[in-house]
């Protein structure tokens, strides 16, 4: 499912919009009311800019669209008054998913001006309200045309459902789920939490991009206390829909596998998750986050709701916002049965389906003023707006007295159509003129833009802005203050306006959804391995989570990346998005919401409403994001620093409890019915919302859950400002030289660039290659950082790998970090100068020969055999410890005929200490990993110095091994034959340890992973080595010549070395200046092959995270596998790994059983080869008699 495309509130003004249905959205907005006006106000008066930025990001199509925007522009007239200063103009940006309302939304337009009129006067503006449909995962203003973001009831929602959640998996991780439960596999929890990591980075970058320096973001969404994802608080209202489904399911309205592949793109992040991703994305400083409660239902109810229960309540503001994700999967017509008790009726033929939706042209808010529009279904989210609109408000305030612009560049991002999405307007726009009154500075210019996915219902907004207008002027009599407002439809996952044309981004409530449901959850018949699920739930795989949680890492740090140039300098984003408590996806919570829609489709599908078959592929692009996961994607993408991260409940009143429910079920209905019914059908839509809304209401009579709303204010980092003026003077400069530029990126911070960012990634579960990723989804294929002091590119396509690698000694010889270079010596055959590099290799050659490896193979195979012998008697076996063991021990043999357990073990604790410091900060002080890594190199160099004296001497027994036949040669040549000298065997002996040890025990370990998770492969291998087996005598080793006859279990070794890509990048150094990619590369630049994203690369190998060992069947285009190099520099050992790996993979499979124990696919810490931080744990049952070993 493509959220972007399918996703959106229901439109209009209907029974199940989210106009009718946003008074939990509207409460939200309430609450936030306060840090609104404190931010935008802040903002504005930093430099009182005459021009103000705002956005309100995922605004929907609800009467909230404006509200926002009309209390902003309030507040900063109202201070310019005070202040004697005119008002600033008002550049007001409301954005939301293209699929959202845009047409009811825009409906509010001219009300909205000609209140701005009649209240304000002539003095006030002008205000520029445009409506922006997008992703705010991306870009979606100008950089640095904003001053102040604001986003209420929208970061909860994910860009995607987690990839691996999607239908292209055979078996449904989060099956009967929708969101994180209890009962998802904790693939599923990590999946959301990593798909929020990608999303709210990518939200941070997007908005530092697009926000002016010291700029200001109000962001609430729902969130969780705990910082377990699976707390009832995070998924309580999920896992009432995902019941309503399952009903549908038992009813046999809807199919269950259309339960089981359906996700919710949602995730509702703890406090710790959302300021780690700001921390990590770095573009902002969190002034404020705070934490506040609020009831589904919306809490207090108008005489059309009081024949509704609190449950008919929530079942209609749920209902509003999801039922176009619903929709599309499920149908429509299951729709009422859903969110309400089941009842029959003749089923409709459904609509034609995507197996994968383009949300962005599928998901909208439910249009129009409807019973199930988001107009009338968002008071939720106008309730969390609300309760933290004085942080919103204090952040564009604050904003506009920083920067006081003539004309306010503003922003709602995901405004949908609803009531709310003028309201935050106005609410900053009294805040900048109050502020500008304050400070006697005319009220600025207001350049307002709405923006949502095109396809929201518009015209719902406009239709209220002449009386929004009109609301607006209502006692402001001086004519100076303009305020212009657009529709602006487009992702925010993506640029939406100029670079650095906005001051302000607003977004609420829309930073949840996904820009797509993770791809990887899919299967190529487009069956979700979430069966029975629509988001992370308890019975999700764990690759659920885990993909959810990627594709917020993603969405969220293009989100980020987009606003960072869009914003100017200074500005500010207000970010208002659901969440999570902490780590667990399955806490009671915004997951438990989708939880209940998946049974509430099940139900439809024991019905026969609903074939399961399209549950199955049906997942909802819903993260809710912890704020460990918020902070740390900000941090990461770095444009924006966190001001404030808050994390709130919504409350409702007491009497309001029987009917939360259909209130839930309704704003879901208003958000979702657009995927819905594009999936499922129109005539599923009443029956699924129905059952959602009872089940919510049963569920709340059991116990009280309240999901996590996040609101976070991010400021776009000042330094920026000069980090751009340092890139156009150095492109300017080499244009003098070069019509091609040199490659983007960042240089950091003077002197150390960015080596604390690939530092600490290095540091994490996802190893350095993390700093790459993120950098390679910014920049693109090239790349430019600095690293060490160093300049480094980062290429990864094929074309500039073999430019690279085909002129090695020519234009490129290979260089590593300093770290490396120090502690493996620059005699090693992977530092030698090219002057020393063929003399080294030729004398290392002997050691790979034919004959070398047919010894070397029997040796090993003994040592493996003696290994798993003793595997059976032990509960777990961590492969990744004995793997590096046996090949350290046969390293050590082969080289230098090193046997002595004692000996060996000293050696072998030496040899980790200076792999651990490779890729440490070069820092030589005592407590440092860098510092103790020489250590133990020397003590390594002394050893072998020893060693070789020794033999010199004939103080040692004579040996058949490498070093002797390196001394040897010294006995035989002539005085002119060059040879090698002390140091180069010395370092020699030490890189090939590291090599044939470190990496090939890696490799093992990932081989015995994938296996595992491929459980076809796996027993195709181990027919094809049982029947090798069998050819040769008992008790006999294996030779050369068997290996020869596994072209299988090669191809096995080649996708497993593929997948893992232990060695992820391969250096070169620039010897003289030159063009790759059109880029310019300097002299003496690093440049790096990034093999891991051209193994990963989705147009060299189709899909390219399945484990296809028969991919290589065919022969594979050059310079696409990089396992071990290729050219002159390709790796020596390359022979002998594949060797160690074909050995012990045969000796392995016909020896044992296993399961892995620990499907983490996290990464060793400080690791500079790719291993599992896990070690692989597995339990072993034999499958032949122990003598067989033998």
């Amino acid at each position: 499912m493509e959220v972007m495309q399918v996703f959106h509130m229901n439109g209009g003004a209907g029974k199940t919009s989210y106009a009718m249905n946003s008074k939990v959205q509207h409460k939200i907005i309430s609450i936030a009311k306060p840090l609104i006006t404190e931010a935008v106000l802040n903002c504005y008066c930093t430099d009182f800019p005459e021009s103000l930025g705002i956005a309100d990001l995922g605004c929907s199509s609800g009467p909230n669209a404006l509200l926002v925007v009309s209390e902003i522009m309030d507040a900063v007239y109202e201070r310019c008054r005070h202040l004697g200063r005119p008002s600033p103009e008002f550049r007001v940006f409301l954005n939301d998913l293209p699929g959202n309302d845009f047409n009811t939304m825009f409906g509010y337009l001219p009300a909205f001006y000609n209140n701005l009129k009649e209240q304000k006067g002539s003095g006030f503006g002008p205000c520029y309200v445009a409506a922006m449909p997008g992703s705010f995962y991306g870009r979606l203003f100008p950089t640095k045309s904003l001053h102040f973001v604001h986003s209420s009831s929208s970061l909860h929602w994910l860009s995607q459902v987690p990839p691996c959640l999607d239908c292209k998996a055979s078996t449904p991780l989060n099956k009967g789920k929708i969101y994180i439960s209890r009962t998802s596999p904790p693939c599923v929890l990590e999946a959301y939490s990593k798909q929020f990591q990608q999303d709210f980075p990518l939200f941070l970058t997007s908005r530092s991009k697009e926000i002016v320096s010291g700029g200001r973001l109000v962001l609430s969404f729902i969130g969780r206390r705990t910082t377990d994802p699976s707390s009832e608080e995070s998924c309580y209202h999920w896992e009432l829909l995902a019941q309503a489904l399952r009903d549908l399911v038992f009813e046999g309205v809807v199919e269950e596998e259309k339960v089981d592949s359906f996700n919710a793109p949602y995730y509702s992040p703890c406090p710790e998750e959302v300021k780690m991703e700001v921390e990590r994305e770095g573009s902002f400083k969190m002034d404020r986050l705070e934490m506040f409660e609020i009831d589904w239902d919306g809490g207090e109810c108008n005489s059309e709701d009081e024949s509704c229960s609190s449950g008919e309540r929530v079942a209609k503001t749920i209902r509003a916002v999801v039922e176009s994700m619903l929709q599309c999967h499920f149908g429509r017509d299951i729709m009422d049965n859903l969110f309400r008790s089941p009842v029959n009726f003749t089923t409709k033929e459904e609509p034609p389906t995507l197996p994968n939706m383009d949300v962005e042209k599928v998901f909208h808010m439910t249009g129009g003023a409807g019973d199930t529009s988001y107009a009338r279904n968002s008071s939720l989210q106008k309730r969390a707006s609300d309760m933290v609109k004085h942080i919103t408000m204090d952040t564009i305030q604050e904003l506009y007295h920083t920067q006081t612009p003539k004309s306010l560049g503003i922003a709602d991002l995901g405004c949908s159509s609803g009531p709310n999405t003028l309201s935050i307007i106005k609410e900053m726009f009294d805040a900048i003129y109050g502020t500008s009154r304050k400070i006697l500075r005319p009220t600025p210019e207001f350049r307002v833009y709405l923006n949502d996915i095109p396809s929201n219902d518009f015209n719902s907004i406009f239709m209220a802005l002449p009386d929004f207008y009109k609301e607006l002027r209502k006692g402001r009599n001086d004519g100076s203050t303009s305020i212009f407002i657009a529709g602006v439809p487009g992702s925010f996952y993506g640029r939406l306006f100029p670079n650095n044309s906005l001051h302000f981004i607003h977004s609420s409530y829309s930073l949840h959804w996904l820009s797509r449901v993770p791809p990887v959850l899919y299967d190529g018949e487009g069956k979700s391995v979430n069966k029975g699920n629509i988001y992370i739930s308890e019975s999700s795989p764990p690759l659920v989570p885990e993909a959810y949680f990627m594709q917020f890492q993603e969405d969220f740090s293009l989100f980020l990346q987009s606003r960072s140039e869009e914003l100017i300098s200074g500005g500010r984003m207000v970010l208002i998005l659901l969440g999570r408590r902490g780590p667990d996806h399955m806490e009671r919570g915004n997951a438990f919401f989708w939880e209940l829609l998946s049974r509430s489709f099940a139900l439809l599908v024991s019905q026969g409403d609903v074939e399961e078959e399209k549950l199955d592929s049906y997942d909802i692009h819903f993260y809710a994001p912890s704020k460990d996961e918020i902070e740390n994607e900000v941090r990461k993408e770095g444009s924006f620093t966190i001001d404030r991260l808050e994390m709130f409940e919504i409350k409702g009143d007491d009497e309001d409890a029987a009917s939360y429910g259909t209130m839930v079920a309704m704003t879901v209905r208003a958000i979702q019915e657009s995927l819905i019914s594009h999936h499922f059908g129109e005539a599923i839509m009443d029956s699924l919302f129905e059952n959602y809304g009872r089940l919510i209401d049963e569920e709340m009579a059991k116990e009280d859950i309240k999901p996590i709303t996040f609101i976070i204010v991010l400021r776009k980092n000042v330094l920026l400002i000069f980090l751009s003026l340092f890139r156009i003077v150095t492109l300017l400069w080499y244009r003098t030289k070069s019509t091609a530029e040199i490659p983007p990126g960042s240089p950091g911070f003077p002197l150390i660039g960015e080596t604390l960012e690939f530092l600490a990634a290095n540091n994490s579960s996802k190893g350095f290659y993390d700093f790459v990723r993120i950098r390679r989804l910014r920049y693109g294929n090239c790349f430019k950082t600095n690293i060490f002091g160093k300049t480094h590119v980062f290429i990864s396509s094929t074309e500039s790998a073999k430019t690279i690698l085909s002129n090695d000694f020519v234009s490129f010889t290979k260089r590593y970090i300093q770290s490396i270079a120090e502690l493996v010596g620059d005699q090693s055959l992977l530092c030698a100068s090219q002057e020393h590099h063929k003399l080294i290799r030729n004398r290392l050659l002997d050691l790979v020969s034919t004959t070398s490896i047919s010894l070397f193979i029997r040796h090993f195979d003994e040592l493996v055999v003696n290994t798993l012998s003793v595997w059976e008697q032990r509960e777990v076996v961590v492969v990744l410890h004995d793997a590096l063991k046996m090949t350290f021990n046969a390293m050590c043999k082969m080289l230098m005929t090193l046997e002595s357990p004692d000996e060996l073990e000293m050696l072998q604790e030496d040899i980790a200490q200076v792999c651990e410091a490779m890729l440490a900060f070069p820092l030589k002080l005592p407590w440092t990993r860098f510092y103790k890594g020489l250590k133990a190199r020397k003590r390594v160099m002394n050893k072998l110095r020893k060693m070789i004296n020794l033999r010199r001497q004939g103080l040692e027994e004579h040996h058949e091994d490498f070093l002797q036949s390196l001394l040897a040669e010294e006995k035989s040549s002539g005085d002119d034959a060059p040879l090698l000298t002390d140091l180069q065997i010395q370092e020699n002996i030490l890189t090939m340890i590291i090599a044939g040890q470190v990496t090939t025990a890696s490799a093992m370990t990932w081989m015995v992973k994938y296996l595992d998770e491929n459980q076809e492969v796996l027993e195709t291998l181990r027919a094809q080595q049982l029947r090798l087996a069998k050819k040769n005598l008992l008790g006999s080793s294996l030779t050369l010549e068997d290996l020869n006859e596994m072209p299988y279990a090669s191809k096995v070794v080649r996708e497993s070395l593929r997948m893992a890509s232990v060695v992820p990048w391969f250096p070169r150094v620039a010897l003289q200046d030159c063009e790759i990619q059109g880029y310019k590369i300097r002299k003496g630049w690093i440049v790096n092959i990034d093999a891991r994203s051209i193994h990963l690369d989705p147009t060299l190998y189709h899909d390219p995270t399945y484990f296809d060992p028969t991919r290589f069947d065919d022969e594979s285009k050059p310079y696409s596998f990089l396992a071990f190099g290729t050219g002159g520099r390709t790796c020596l050992g390359m022979n002998l790994a594949k060797a160690m790996m074909l050995v012990f993979i045969h000796r392995l499979i016909t020896t044992y059983r296993w399961k892995v124990i620990d499907p983490d696919s996290s990464l060793e810490k400080r690791a500079l080869f790719t291993r599992l931080r896990s070690g692989c744990p597995v339990r072993v049952t034999p499958i032949t008699p122990k003598n067989t070993l033998a």
